[in-house]
């Protein structure tokens, strides 16, 4: 009787195409390691590009536009991933992906990240904040006067 000649073409298959998965994925381990400071660059001017983009199409009352524009534009030009740890910037980009999950900015989330921009880089303090105060009165329409009787 003749014995079996080694491993059946089934699984020699099988382990060529496990093999293959394999390679495939410390390739793109290996590429996501050398690439990392690009593709975060890439996500953070992404997401400071849709906050300038949802201001300028939803502006809150009270923020000045072209001074919260100014400052995203150094922030991303100033932006090195290399340069700071994963822990520095990573409230930033959290606080940026919330703030957007309404698609509008309120001017406490722009003073927000305002004030987490240059705390990463303090040379952008020469930004003045993009909000400002208001002395509007609050809308009353519809109000009933006060009679001053209590009830």
């Amino acid at each position: 009787m003749a014995e079996g000649k080694g491993m059946s073409k089934g699984c020699m298959v099988a382990l060529i195409v496990a093999g293959v998965i394999l390679v495939l994925v410390i390739i793109g381990a290996i590429t996501c390691y050398v690439y990392w400071d690009d593709a975060v660059k890439t996500s953070m001017s992404a997401v400071v590009d849709k906050a300038k983009s949802t201001v300028a199409e939803y502006p809150p009352n009270g923020v000045d536009t072209t001074s919260f524009n100014a400052l995203a534009d150094t922030f991303v030009e100033r932006f090195e991933p290399g340069e700071l740890d994963a822990q520095e910037y990573g409230p930033l980009m959290t606080q940026l992906t919330q703030a957007l999950d309404d698609d509008r900015l309120t001017p406490e989330e722009i003073e927000s990240l305002r004030e987490e921009m240059i705390r990463l880089y303090p040379e952008l303090d020469r930004f003045q904040p993009v909000t400002t105060e208001t002395d509007t009165m609050e809308d009353t329409t519809g109000a009933m006067p006060d009679t001053g009787s209590t009830m």
